[in-house]
């Protein structure tokens, strides 16, 4: 049994008796470099794990691994979620596999996709990177709650964890136009730029309906692109990667909450209607929120100043993690959008990068609303709050920013300055109030800019 086993996993890396190596994908995205630099500088923290939504490119990732790592008998690719090793203790492969690499490899790396689908995944690799000294391990997971219920080991101090987002804005534009990230250091507010490049705002008209993922840009027709998406990466994480996090006795209630949501994407909903509408408790839906957003599918943004929804009456904004999303379980056989469709869409993609902004460094992303007022979001980062106006229009005028001025004068002693993101030139507002000034940053070149901060980072060590 176990050679038939080793001859399972020996086809996942046929490079390991001197086969071919994985086929070629000449695009690296940003986290490749990371991944890669971690593994050479790091040997002492041995253990890597990339959690990511599907079909965000994480196997692609670590095939691109192979070659960079040597591409020998010494590294190994294999996916847990092959229905024959699912229930096989991974000690039942992974010795045949030393053995064949030798007890003279200096370092022996296992790259194991899919790793929470494996029997005692987190035993096993606990084990190989506590006792076997030369094993360098990297997985993936969909999801951070996958890799800590219902496993026996911690991985607190054995392994990094980090969050493979959608394609971001900016790697699309290197992707697709060779258009690579100034050099200049990041600021969260950056001066006004004077020239818009065609370029940026013809890739983001784009994005509105690609979004970040892959298999949108690869594909000349959307409506299958789509389909492909809604099956592979929506169901999939609604039908089995969340089962794997904490088994659901109401799968179909599951799949409401979710499709009814997804149009409401960028809007203020209540769980109290919501519960109500499919006729479930409040903490039933309030749990399946969390894990739909745990899967990547979707952000759940609490109200600033960080009081709980259940004191405000359970009101959060729930954004889709994706514009692609919205498309793909909303509108899958269209393609227009409506002004108030696409206003959406563009507060989805400003979620999304601040949302990994966040991840990377340690803000948090909310939202602010006082009767009529209300700023879209808040990002509050090293103690500073800068409220988030956005609109479709190639317009801005005073009674714009009013929501944000507002916000200047609730929190006078947090935020100083706001950033209204639009379609039009870039310039900034000095308030008549007093309070400070609006930055009117044009939301395609902001976009560009703001892609450079959420590169995905391990924590320093």
């Amino acid at each position: 049994m176990a050679d038939d086993i080793f001859e399972v996993v020996k086809s996942f890396s046929p490079w390991v008796e001197g086969g071919s190596l994985p086929e070629s994908v000449p695009f690296k995205r940003d986290i490749f470099e990371v991944v890669h630099s971690h593994l050479k500088a790091n040997p002492k923290r041995k253990g890597l794990v990339i959690l990511g939504p599907r079909q965000v490119g994480k196997s692609t990732l670590l095939k691109q691994l192979v070659p960079a790592l040597g591409g020998d008998s010494s590294v190994l690719y294999v996916s847990m979620d092959h229905p024959r090793l699912r229930d096989v203790p991974m000690d039942t492969w992974v010795e045949p596999w030393l053995k064949l690499a030798g007890s003279k490899a200096e370092r022996c790396t296992l790259l194991l996709d899919e790793a929470p689908f494996a029997k005692d995944w987190d035993t096993w690799m606990k084990y190989y990177l506590d006792h076997r000294k030369n094993i360098f391990i990297v997985a993936t997971g969909s999801s951070s709650t996958s890799l800590r219920k219902g496993t026996k080991e911690s991985g607190v101090g054995r392994w990094d964890e980090i969050w493979m987002p959608q394609f971001l804005f900016g790697e699309v534009l290197r992707w697709r136009v060779g258009m690579a990230s100034p050099a200049s250091p990041w600021v969260l507010i950056p001066s006004k730029q004077d020239k818009i490049e065609p370029a940026i705002t013809a890739t983001l008209e784009e994005y509105l309906h690609r979004g970040g993922f892959p298999i949108m840009w690869e594909t000349k027709d959307l409506q299958s692109g789509y389909e492909q998406l809604r099956r592979d990466a929506i169901e999939r994480a609604l039908f089995r990667d969340i089962n794997l996090i904490a088994p659901i006795r109401d799968v179909a209630t599951l799949e409401r909450v979710f499709y009814a949501c997804a149009p409401e994407t960028g809007r203020i909903i209540s769980i109290q209607k919501l519960s109500g509408d499919i006729r479930r408790s409040q903490s039933m839906v309030d749990n399946y929120l969390k894990l739909i957003s745990d899967c990547g599918l979707l952000h759940v943004l609490n109200p600033y100043p960080g009081l709980s929804r259940r004191g405000l009456g359970g009101i959060p904004k729930i954004v889709l993690a994706d514009p692609a999303l919205f498309h793909a379980a909303v509108r899958p056989l269209s393609i227009t959008t409506s002004p108030e469709t696409e206003g959406q869409l563009l507060e989805t993609i400003i979620a999304q990068h601040f949302a990994t902004v966040a991840r990377t460094k340690g803000g948090v992303l909310s939202y602010w609303r006082r009767g009529k007022e209300e700023a879209d979001f808040v990002f509050e980062l090293g103690g500073e709050a800068i409220p988030i106006g956005i609109t479709r229009s190639a317009r801005v005028g005073e009674e714009d920013v009013a929501p944000l001025d507002a916000f200047l004068g609730a929190f006078p002693k947090k935020a100083s300055t706001g950033l209204f993101l639009y379609r039009g030139p870039e310039k900034d507002i000095t308030l008549k109030s007093g309070r400070g000034t609006v930055a009117c940053r044009n939301i395609a070149n902001y976009l560009f800019h703001l892609s450079r901060a959420a590169v995905p980072r391990f924590p320093e060590s």
